[in-house]
């Protein structure tokens, strides 16, 4: 994985986030790549509200930074 790990969830899902934002020019330039990796069943669902916020760029921080 070259990503870095940026926090778990109490369902055991990892989350990530790129070492360095994308391309100008590309979907989403200038933002970093965040993912999760699943712990069992894959299921958008599965994800908390904190974390979903975080992935899709609403919030800066991850929720093990700064906290709903």
């Amino acid at each position: 994985m070259t990503g870095e790990h940026v926090g778990t969830d109490a369902q055991g899902n990892r989350y990530y986030r790129s070492k360095k934002p994308r391309a100008a020019g590309q979907p989403g330039g200038g933002q970093e790549r965040r993912w999760v990796i699943y712990a069992g069943t894959v299921e958008a669902s599965r994800v908390p509200p904190d974390w979903h916020g975080w992935l899709h760029h609403t919030f800066a921080d991850p929720p093990t930074v700064a906290p709903l």
